[in-house]
């Protein structure tokens, strides 16, 4: 099973996630897909982890 996540950030890699908005420094801001309050948006980080221990310190 494909990670969620990566898949969001391979889209917007390829230029086709229309629910992204803005890309910083180390994440990509994208909208959620069920907006249940008007503009609630997601952070994912451009190197995907699935534990935030494995965050490298830096």
């Amino acid at each position: 099973m494909e990670c969620l996540a990566c898949s969001r950030i391979d889209m917007i890699r390829a230029n086709r996630n229309d629910f992204f908005l803005a890309e910083l420094r180390e994440s990509y801001v994208v909208l959620a897909a069920n907006q249940r309050y008007y503009g609630y948006s997601i952070l994912l980080l451009k190197e995907h982890y699935e534990h935030l221990h494995m965050l490298p310190r830096e």
